[in-house]
């Protein structure tokens, strides 16, 4: 914990910390992946995106709704906050009256990779790349229009 784990933290949180600084405020996007069966953890397959943000705790409520209106207006299955809220890094970066703004995204391999879930599919990566950059365009409009305060 002390070798690895915490510098690790404390290099994100100078990281997020820096950016504020400099913009006034960020997001954090903590992208995953997981296989589309795990019995596990469930004995249902995952969906093929879930948007966690700890019951909307972890970001501007703006930001979480641009981002599942852009990942649901595509053909891929998307929940929001089930079966994941959002991991660690989510929940405990995530300050939004911070101006730190933090959603994870568990995306099944089942969306960019072969049937197997070992290699590269291009043609599914080809699919998935368009609504992931109109997210990503869609998030960064509306972060740019969120309120901040300034520490000047």
């Amino acid at each position: 914990m002390e070798l690895y784990y915490w510098p690790y933290y404390q290099q994100i949180e100078t990281f997020l910390q820096e950016r504020v600084e400099e913009f006034g405020k960020v997001l954090l996007w903590d992208a995953h992946s997981i296989r589309q069966f795990v019995p596990t953890i469930s004995k249902e397959k995952f969906p093929d995106m879930i948007l966690g943000n700890n019951d909307e705790q972890t970001a501007d409520r703006s930001l979480i709704e641009t981002a599942l209106k852009n990942l649901q207006s595509s053909q891929y299955e998307v929940t929001h906050n089930t079966p994941f809220k959002g991991g660690h890094i989510t929940r405990y970066f995530g300050k939004p009256e911070q101006n730190i703004h933090a959603l994870q995204l568990e995306m099944s391999k089942m969306v960019y990779m072969d049937d197997t879930e070992t290699e590269f599919d291009d043609d599914r990566v080809n699919m998935i790349r368009p609504v992931l950059k109109r997210t990503f365009v869609e998030i960064l409009k509306t972060i740019e229009n969120l309120y901040y305060y300034s520490k000047t």
